[in-house]
């Protein structure tokens, strides 16, 4: 008799969590629905309830904001879309995909207030806004050491050096960490607008270049163009679009900074300055050699004399933000004290 009892209250017991369970899914399935963009607004009650309390078997995107928060109104918007993705793919049920079970995924948003501020003080955030992706294991992680861990590694402070937080590197970071595959979906009305921009450009273009017919047959005006090409190009143009690198920093001051610190970092606005220098070297190079062969001896030192100071210049500036950089190796004009020299292979300067 005992036994049977003992069964049936495992069995009663089980069946109260599986209808809590459910009722937890379904609640945040009814709260994502009556929100247009997907995304659950939190208070501290019921992050507690969803987040913390168990059982939970789903995951949970929070997004840490504030108010009067500029950055944070322009990353929501890119996560609004995100979770309109995964709500329109069917992620906030749970799926079996190729032999792999996964969890149902909400997104919410949890404000800044009197009432959360432990909430925010218990991640030591000194900033917003934040992303944490919580899986079901997070209620069960005990030591501060694995939380840290975990945090660590689903927690995302965002910062200035993220550059531009763009809803496809939102989705690409929340896939990584849910084990979904959700596939990023231009708006039509987005591509249509991209066409009519590219079709603008191009009959302006048209337009342009008939106008200026007689300029662009100017030696001078290509050679220009090219100088800002090539520019441009070494500045790393390219690579701060598709990285969105941004274009300068601040520091804890709250001043601007042009040049990041350390070799392995580099601000747009430094690649710029960086890249129009060389240029401009190379150019008064160019100076130098097309004017000081001149027939007019006076008016060819006089060149000589400004081009030659004014590329001295410029090279003094390129090898003073190298020496601010990089502090273990600083170029310079002449070789340091503990320079080796000697035969040809001891000679430091022969590195092969």
């Amino acid at each position: 008799m005992m036994k049977v009892v003992l069964v049936l209250g495992i069995l009663a017991i089980l069946g109260l969590a599986q209808t809590q369970v459910k009722s937890k899914v379904a609640e945040l399935r009814q709260l994502a629905d009556q929100e247009p963009s997907g995304v659950i607004s939190l208070n501290a009650k019921t992050y507690k309830y969803f987040v913390t309390d168990t059982p939970r078997p789903y995951d949970l995107v929070i997004f840490f904001t504030a108010d009067n928060c500029k950055l944070c109104e322009q990353i929501y918007i890119e996560y609004s879309t995100v979770a309109k993705l995964y709500r329109d793919g069917g992620a906030f049920y749970s799926s079996r995909k190729d032999g792999r079970r996964h969890r149902a995924v909400f997104f919410a948003k949890l404000q800044f207030t009197e009432a959360t501020r432990d909430i925010f003080q218990k991640f030591h955030f000194n900033s917003v806004p934040n992303i944490l992706v919580s899986l079901p294991k997070m209620t069960s992680i005990g030591s501060e050491e694995n939380m840290q861990a975990y945090l660590k590694q689903y927690l995302w402070i965002m910062s200035v050096s993220d550059g531009v937080i763009t809803s496809s590197k939102l989705l690409d970071h929340v896939n990584k960490k849910t084990g979904r595959n959700v596939e990023y979906k231009e708006p039509i009305i987005n591509i249509f607008i991209t066409l009519g921009i590219l079709g603008a450009v191009g009959f302006g273009g048209y337009l342009l270049l008939t106008a200026l017919k007689s300029i662009l047959g100017n030696p001078r005006v290509w050679l220009l163009g090219a100088l800002i090409t090539y520019s441009l190009c070494m500045a790393g143009i390219v690579f701060n679009i598709l990285h969105g690198v941004p274009f300068t920093s601040v520091d804890r001051n709250g001043n601007v900074e042009w040049f990041a610190k350390g070799a392995r970092t580099q601000l747009g606005a430094e690649g710029y300055i960086m890249s129009f220098s060389i240029t401009l070297a190379g150019a008064l190079l160019i100076g130098i050699l097309k004017y000081g062969p001149s027939e007019d001896r006076s008016k060819a030192r006089l060149l000589f004399a400004v081009f030659g100071i004014a590329f001295m210049l410029v090279l003094f500036h390129i090898e003073s933000v190298y020496r601010e950089k990089v502090h273990h190796y600083n170029p310079s004009f002449w070789p340091p004290a503990h320079y080796i020299r000697g035969p040809l292979m001891n000679d430091q300067g022969n590195s092969l």
